[in-house]
């Protein structure tokens, strides 16, 4: 059996009876009057584990009698590991450290909550001032550089594709047999001839795309490039226009010097007027050689190298609504709400050959495409 009698004792818990080998308390009354109280008790030690049982004693008396003994349960009893009993033998010990227990995670979770919060605060108020900061810079180069150079480069995009479209790599005259005969069906035979409307102005071109320059000039020597919130947007407008440049006269010497030199005589702002003076010259001033030369340069360009303005223009036709998204940027705020760019499916094709093509496509999602 799992279980022995340790000691026992009858009236007197203080006076110890001895267990003998059958386990059963010595020295208990021989006879019992009638209507007297013994009180019996003991110590049961266990030695070994065992599941819950009911524990009963046998208590005899005369053989004799018609009823010599009866067994009397003393309830259950069960044998557990020193941990479960110590824990069901100091349970107001137990429950105080329960309590300290909860109290020190409580104090724990929320140290570490009010240390999370203070750093999100510190993150959020840094880049508060951050923001504000920047935002009063993003401001002034907008104004003050990005602006200015994105009004030139989009009217020289579009000036110089007029002229490309007019002109053509082989400069057709005469329309299409299809195009007279739909003329004829439409009866409108005027459409069948030379369109009468004034062709695009070279000139004009040659003045936007030389103010583009004389922007883009300045805002690589006074601010060393552009700097947006959009890392992806800037990547966008610097691949477009070094893309340009190898299409014109980056890696041409002589066309580079050429560039130069107009922009070293060119003022920084100044009217159209003042700009074909001084490309034409103007009583009594001579023409400026940096213009004249420019300006042939940026003719044969056009002509000579047609297929190559054609990509340039394609190029900057991404760098333009860009920079446009990106220069309004800082005022989003102010607008109340951010308009999605504006581009068609050639120039996201552009953009997506321009960087790699999960930035492009970053980029447009972020931009409301």
């Amino acid at each position: 059996l799992p279980y022995k009698i340790e000691s026992c004792w009858v009236g007197d818990p203080n006076v110890a009876l001895t267990v003998d080998g059958s386990l059963a308390c010595s020295a208990l009354p021989q006879s019992v009057a009638a209507n007297q109280v013994i009180t019996i008790g003991g110590t049961i030690g266990a030695t070994d584990q065992a599941l819950p049982e009911t524990l009963s004693a046998i208590v005899e008396w005369d053989p004799a009698s018609a009823r010599p003994s009866e067994q009397v349960s003393l309830g259950q009893i069960s044998s557990d590991g020193w941990p479960a009993y110590w824990l069901e033998t100091h349970t107001v010990l137990v429950s105080l450290l329960g309590a300290i227990v909860v109290g020190v995670l409580a104090f724990a979770f929320k140290s570490s909550f009010e240390s999370a919060r203070r750093e999100t605060e510190i993150k959020r108020t840094q880049e508060a001032e951050t923001w504000n900061l920047l935002l009063q810079e993003a401001g002034r180069l907008s104004k003050d550089y990005y602006l200015p150079a994105h009004g030139a480069l989009r009217a020289f995009v579009r000036r110089a594709r007029a002229c490309l479209e007019a002109e053509g790599p082989d400069e057709p005259v005469a329309p299409s047999r299809f195009r007279r005969l739909l003329a004829f069906f439409k009866k409108k035979p005027e459409a069948a001839q030379k369109s009468n409307k004034t062709p695009p102005n070279p000139r004009f071109a040659f003045y936007y795309w030389a103010v583009f320059e004389r922007r883009m000039l300045r805002i690589r020597t006074r601010v060393n490039g552009v700097h947006f919130k959009n890392r992806i947007g800037e990547d966008i407008v610097i691949s477009a226009y070094t893309a340009y440049q190898k299409l014109f006269y980056v890696e041409d010497e002589s066309k580079r010097s050429i560039l130069d030199a107009l922009l070293e005589d060119m003022p920084l702002v100044g009217t159209p007027t003042d700009f074909f003076q001084s490309l034409d010259g103007a009583s009594p001033l001579p023409a400026l050689p940096s213009y004249v030369k420019a300006w042939g340069m940026f003719q044969d360009w056009l002509k000579d190298k047609h297929d190559d303005a054609v990509s340039a223009i394609r190029f900057l036709s991404v760098m333009e609504p860009v920079l446009n998204y990106e220069l309004n940027r800082p005022y989003l705020y102010w607008y109340g709400s951010a308009e999605p760019i504006e581009l068609d499916a050639t120039q996201k094709k552009t953009m997506r050959e321009l960087i790699d093509r999960k930035e492009a496509n970053q980029y447009l999602r972020d931009s409301g495409l």
